[in-house]
């Protein structure tokens, strides 16, 4: 058999997730790629009510297609780096009518574009750029939680009886 953390329930190890993160997500830009380039705006993000991350972006033809420039500042200890980029985009129809944008990720991994299909993309604290969940090795939290009393839980369920499910009987405990 494996060793420790070789099945899918790696508790002692944990990945960032894209709750800890910025996500950059399509919604606020589809307008200003819809009416193509040379448009664009800001973006920001806040946590208590204060703003503490903001972005521009403008919309830019790129070898027949459209991407988006990013400028946006990284600050690491005492050092503010600005970063300028391109996020390249691309649309196609829906079955009930419009247009789905998403992006392509912009990040090279091993010397390759990944070009990842995406919906968001996202910054992690250490991270410079924009990218998808996989270029970052992020998780959701929801799949870092532990199942190790799944067990219990079932034979609980089956001793208890009349109809009791395991989510009864975590919500019976409390869990």
């Amino acid at each position: 058999m494996g060793g420790p953390g070789s099945s899918r329930w790696r508790c002692h190890t944990k990945n960032t997730t894209v709750e800890d993160c910025l996500p950059l997500t399509m919604k606020p830009l589809k307008k200003a790629l819809t009416y193509g380039p040379g448009w664009g705006g800001t973006m920001n993000w806040s946590q208590g009510g204060e703003p503490f991350a903001w972005l521009s972006f403008t919309t830019e033809s790129l070898s027949g297609g459209l991407a988006v420039r990013l400028r946006y500042s990284k600050t690491t200890g005492d050092e503010k780096k600005p970063l300028d980029y391109l996020v390249r985009a691309i649309s196609f129809p829906v079955r009930l009518g419009g247009i789905r944008w998403l992006f392509l990720c912009p990040l090279v991994l091993d010397g390759t574009l990944c070009g990842r299909r995406s919906a968001k993309l996202y910054l992690p604290a250490g991270g410079l750029y924009f990218g998808c969940r996989r270029c970052h090795g992020l998780t959701y939290t929801s799949s870092q939680v532990s199942h190790k009393f799944d067990g219990l839980y079932t034979v609980l369920a089956a001793k208890v009886g009349h109809g009791m499910t395991v989510k009864g009987v975590k919500t019976l405990l409390g869990r």
